[in-house]
């Protein structure tokens, strides 16, 4: 289900339109509201944004306000030349965990996970359009990983390099040795799952029998190193 809305202070009214093909309401007939929240499927933001725009109103926009980067440059560089306020709720500012992070102190390394559910949470709720790549635009980064890349430029406060790589268990950056050492030392004795997302980037991943494969020969190649290690019970694995 699409849905935007167009409120007015003025009139105390909000016009809510609803509906699979949002981006094609016309909005000519309408007069001009205060603001206007676009909350759709991210293959019609950039549709409806641009109607919004053109009809002069301040929009706050859901991420990732489109399927891709250009998507994204176009509406920002549509609000830009129309001097159209536009704005992301970036609901992760100054909330609980925000709060907490900056008791620690000043920030100079941060790693951020963030468990929002298992996929089939969106056919549940009405959104089976978020499993379909060509409509969502991606998988969990693109969809709630703008909240936390926006967490880690505001405590470090300064321009970085941003990277990114998807690889198997292994081949990429994490300390898995570390983290399986640390589950030893804290007596953990139960499964470990992994991962492969696949359906959202094949182009860029080997097929998950081979992906899956690697990464569970890794994991248990670590899990020897760790039981020459260290005596006592072997960490229980199900791969």
């Amino acid at each position: 289900m699409a849905q935007f809305e167009i409120a007015s202070g003025d009139r105390e009214e909000r016009l809510v339109f609803e509906g699979h093909y949002a981006a094609e309401v016309d909005l000519t007939g309408f007069a001009i509201g205060d603001l206007a929240y676009i909350f759709s499927p991210h293959h019609e933001m950039a549709a409806i944004s641009h109607k919004v725009v053109d009809r002069g109103i301040p929009f706050v926009i859901e991420k990732p306000a489109g399927v891709d980067v250009p998507q994204l440059q176009a509406i920002a560089d549509a609000a830009h030349r129309a001097k159209v306020p536009a704005t992301v709720p970036f609901v992760q500012r100054n909330a609980p965990v925000e709060t907490w992070l900056r008791q620690a102190g000043d920030i100079v390394y941060e790693r951020l996970s963030f468990v929002a559910g298992p996929p089939g949470r969106y056919r549940r709720n009405g959104s089976p359009w978020m499993l379909d790549p060509p409509r969502s635009g991606g998988g969990c980064l693109t969809n709630l990983g703008p909240h936390f890349v926006d967490l880690a430029l505001r405590h470090i406060g300064a321009s970085v390099d941003v990277t990114h790589k998807r690889s198997v268990v292994g081949d990429g950056s994490v300390p898995w040795g570390q983290i399986l050492r640390h589950l030893r030392n804290v007596k953990y004795d139960d499964a470990l799952s992994l991962e492969y997302e696949y359906r959202w980037h094949p182009q860029d991943l080997d097929e998950p029998e081979v992906g899956f494969r690697r990464s569970a020969q890794h994991l248990r190649s670590l899990l020897a190193e760790c039981d020459a290690d260290t005596s006592g019970r072997t960490v229980g694995v199900a791969l």
